[in-house]
């Protein structure tokens, strides 16, 4: 995470990888990042249900205090297993969580984006395999 201050608007960005896999019918999909999971009928709603539990995982956590306790990435171990098991068609992706705290009462917000040039080093590890 890395935080930007401005006329008192912070923002707080969160560089992600998602990775996702076809385990059947169905699409599952992974922020090893936060350690947070989703699935979909298809790999747009896998990815959409990924957003939408990373951002309430967070919007949670910051609700509650608890900043620096946001990030407990999922180990190697897990990763590599989520990538084999079963093994099949996968993908990843590069997301960026934006935050803006425009202070109170203003709750925060959230946004993603997806960047041309990927910071998150699960993505480039992932590429050159």
């Amino acid at each position: 995470m890395s935080q930007m201050q401005t006329k008192g608007v912070e923002r707080l960005l969160f560089p992600l990888g998602f990775l996702l896999k076809r385990e059947g019918a169905l699409w599952a999909s992974l922020c090893p990042e936060l350690d947070v999971a989703s699935c979909g009928q298809t790999l747009e709603e896998a990815r959409q249900a990924l957003k939408d539990a990373v951002e309430t995982y967070v919007m949670y956590m910051l609700e509650e205090g608890r900043r620096d306790e946001i990030s407990r990435p999922a180990s190697q171990a897990d990763i590599e297993e989520f990538l084999t098991d079963p093994p099949g068609e996968h993908a990843y992706e590069c997301q960026v969580l934006v935050v803006t705290i425009a202070g109170e009462p203003a709750a925060p917000t959230a946004e993603f984006f997806q960047p041309e040039l990927c910071p998150v080093p699960i993505c480039e590890h992932l590429a050159a395999a």
